[in-house]
């Protein structure tokens, strides 16, 4: 179980929420569970924002190119950038942090931020 941002000791997030199974996240979009916070923050962000998010989350121009490489559709493209992220930060891949940066005025979706955090943090 991880805090949630800005929680009280007792608000808490369930870390299957936050990170599916491994399995879950093996082959297509289609194949992983549509309500975790990566999938959902995938969904919701547009054809501009995913590379001013996966900067601001310390990806680089060649991970992008890696990922677009490998993948053709969009939704998948934006998916794998938030699972290259988590990969490549390990245990500072939380909740908060995915949250953090979409706040961020270089992304500029508070939006979804605060969609994640009224969804996964329990009040």
């Amino acid at each position: 179980r991880l805090p949630c941002p800005n929680a009280q000791d007792q608000e808490v997030v369930d870390i299957e929420l936050v990170y599916p199974p491994a399995e879950a996240l093996e082959g297509v979009l289609l194949h992983a569970d549509p309500r975790t916070p990566l999938m959902e923050a995938a969904q919701r962000l547009g054809a501009d924002d995913w590379r001013s998010l996966g900067r601001t989350l310390g990806l680089t121009e060649s991970d992008f190119d890696e990922i677009q490489h490998d993948y053709r559709s969009l939704r998948e493209i934006k998916l794998q950038m938030l699972l290259l992220w988590k990969q490549q930060a390990g245990e500072a891949a939380t909740l908060h942090a995915l949250m953090a940066a979409l706040k961020d005025d270089g992304v500029g979706r508070k939006d979804i931020a605060d969609f994640l955090a009224a969804k996964y943090c329990f009040r």
